[in-house]
């Protein structure tokens, strides 16, 4: 389906506001629809100037995991009126009713890039999300999927730098 400025006319949505995201902005009604490309308020960087992210190549710069992780830690307890039920109702919104995504995420099960869509992202060894086994200077992380049965296994690396192999075992 593609969206013209023609089908959305000003006396249009006044009357509805569609679940395509369009008719929020009554100057610009595309603004914010779904499958319209978005305005950059600033240009994209990328470790390899085309596609890469951000500290997947050259490692100067931290990950977006490992800097949101430092920034986003604290230990302190903020007392608030709302509860986790309403954070939940959140993510519900953000990931499960608003998730349009178009790519087939299988292909990305694996911790190798593949062709350009999918990309490792190397877990710091302070992460503790992760259950992360250490044996003679390798870094194993184990992980379970739930939803496809599957076990997997990788290597992160041995002291002397990253490196990613990934095994995966089905269970019955």
């Amino acid at each position: 389906m593609t969206l013209s400025i023609s089908f959305y006319s000003r006396s249009f949505c006044f009357k509805f506001i569609l679940n395509l995201g369009t008719c929020n902005n009554l100057e610009k009604p595309l603004f914010g629809a779904a499958f319209m490309p978005l305005a950059r308020l600033r240009e994209p960087v990328y470790d390899d100037k085309m596609a890469a992210p951000v500290a997947s190549i050259n490692y100067l710069k931290p990950s977006s995991r490992e800097a949101s992780r430092l920034m986003l830690s604290s230990t302190a307890e903020i007392p608030t009126k709302w509860n986790a039920l309403l954070m939940q109702w959140g993510q519900f919104i953000a990931h499960d009713v608003s998730k349009t995504t178009m790519l087939n995420n299988q292909i990305c099960a694996s911790c190798l890039p593949e062709g350009g869509t999918c990309f490792p992202v190397m877990l710091s060894r302070l992460d503790q999300t992760v259950p992360v086994v250490k044996v003679r200077d390798v870094t194993y992380v184990i992980r379970f999927d739930k939803l496809s049965r599957t076990v997997s296994l990788t290597i992160l690396g041995n002291d002397s730098g990253p490196s990613y192999r990934s095994l995966k075992i089905e269970k019955p």
